[in-house]
């Protein structure tokens, strides 16, 4: 198995940096070796907020970038200077209205809550900003491998809506499974489920887009009604198109009973997450526990 097709780009103009230096002791690693320094080291200065966050065509897309040292080890574990320190710091210095092109990946977030349930988001991550030879045109735009695990109507309340919920699976660099909802817009649906079927290995073009739900304030009193809306903004992942299914022979075709193995895996894991959580441990993971029996779903290709 390889890993993923895995890209997003956006292009815009920023609408708020998140950035702090602290200097702090880490432990550099590579190459087998690891060495404790004091260095300074790049990070965010709300941790709610995503490292950076631009306005393309309207939509808010955040973009987080991981902890970044100012130094590293190099291949014969020395240390020396870390160039991406250098390149966050020059993306630090931009300001709010610069335009930039942003490349990137989708990531999953995940974590147990204080409730003890398992959660898991998608998070964006980025590899570049550059303002140098950035286009006119806005747009947030990416490319996800993976499988089809079902495909299922879009819900509100109890009804319908026109839009469908493809549930993908894709693999990250450590061949670990991740699920992203990815939605089809009304004018696609018949389109999409004559080419594609549960369990199909495809490559599918995504385009990222923020909409606010919620209702506008009313007002008891006289006058107009205020414009104000009160709710919250979602992030969407919206399919607009895909090439053919892929075959055996493709490096990015995922077998469904090599899928099912992982699904298990990661169903072990979450569940030593939630034990984990429950009892106060931080890190641990036993690979002893063994998987709740399930009743096997027949609209599950990978049950």
């Amino acid at each position: 198995m390889e890993k993923s097709i895995n890209s997003i780009q956006a292009v815009g103009t920023i609408e708020e940096l998140n950035f702090k230096i602290e200097t702090k002791e880490v432990t550099l690693k590579g190459n087998g070796k690891e060495k404790k320094v004091t260095c300074k080291q790049i990070i965010k200065s709300n941790w709610a907020n995503p490292n950076i966050t631009i306005n393309s065509n309207g939509n808010i897309i955040g973009f987080n970038f991981y902890p970044t040292n100012e130094k590293k080890l190099d291949d014969n574990g020395e240390v020396v200077d870390n160039p991406r320190f250098k390149a966050l710091q020059t993306i630090m210095e931009y300001t709010k209205g610069t335009r930039v092109k942003v490349d990137g990946s989708f990531a999953n977030n995940e974590y147990v809550n204080d409730a003890g349930e398992f959660k898991s988001l998608i998070t964006l991550y980025a590899f570049t900003v550059t303002s140098t030879n950035v286009g006119d045109e806005d747009y947030c735009d990416g490319s996800l491998s993976g499988v089809i695990k079902s495909i299922k109507p879009e819900m509100k309340g109890e009804d319908e809506t026109e839009r469908k919920i493809v549930e993908f699976l894709y693999l990250n660099s450590s061949l670990d499974v991740f699920p992203i909802n990815l939605i089809l817009d009304a004018d696609l649906v018949d389109a999409f489920e004559d080419r594609y079927s549960k369990g199909d290995s495809v490559v599918l073009d995504i385009e990222c887009t923020t909409r606010t739900v919620g209702n506008t304030k009313k007002s008891d009193g006289f006058g107009r009604q205020s414009h104000r809306v009160s709710g919250y903004t979602v992030t969407e992942y919206k399919i607009f198109s895909g090439g053919n299914v892929l075959n055996e022979e493709n490096k990015n075709y995922l077998d469904k009973s090599d899928v099912k193995k992982k699904l298990e895996e990661r169903d072990v894991m979450i569940e030593q997450k939630i034990k984990d959580k429950k009892s106060g441990v931080k890190k641990g993971f036993d690979s002893s526990v063994k998987k709740n029996e399930e009743v096997e779903d027949e609209d599950d290709p990978f049950a």
